[in-house]
């Protein structure tokens, strides 16, 4: 009976990392917005809820061949548009964020190779708790009036920024 109890531990152990992977943050609608001709820099947006009761911080994003994954906020200060690098996201308990242009958002740069409409890339999430996910997410073409290229309140960012 020992050796059954035992062995019974031992796998619900080894299942803990399998389990705590994805509790807690759904991530969804994640999209990449194709890079304008001549950059190499995209965008990505998505919504993330925390299903959880404890409050999360989305730490870091790295994505197959991108030299670096950045989480960005637009800050307007008058007729001034510029974008402020955040450290980590926080996601509230029972909560939920949204990643739009125009306000929060993803930026991925130096793609390792040109990324058009209908491609995808591989984007991993790593969270404050040690749990990470892996999604794959689709290029989508930056068009004005798009979804892509709207943000939360409706207001259309086509016309690109600085970052």
């Amino acid at each position: 009976m020992n050796r059954y109890r035992l062995a019974r531990a031992l796998a619900l152990l080894l299942c803990l990392p399998l389990v705590s992977h994805a509790v807690g943050v759904e991530l969804t609608n994640i999209r990449i917005a194709a890079a304008p001709p001549g950059s190499s820099v995209h965008a990505a947006y998505l919504d993330a809820e925390n299903t959880g009761d404890t409050e999360l911080a989305l730490v870091a994003v790295t994505g197959a061949g991108f030299t670096r994954v950045e989480i960005h906020k637009t800050v307007i200060q008058g007729d001034v548009v510029s974008m402020v690098r955040l450290e980590r996201l926080t996601l509230p308990a029972h909560g939920r964020v949204s990643l739009r242009p125009g306000a929060t958002h993803l930026m991925l740069f130096s793609a390792p190779k040109t990324l058009t409409e209908g491609d995808k890339a591989q984007l991993e999430f790593h969270f404050s708790d040690g749990s990470r996910q892996i999604k794959e997410a689709p290029i989508k073409r930056y068009q004005p009036g798009s979804a892509v290229s709207r943000d939360a309140s409706g207001r259309d960012h086509s016309s690109g920024h600085n970052h």
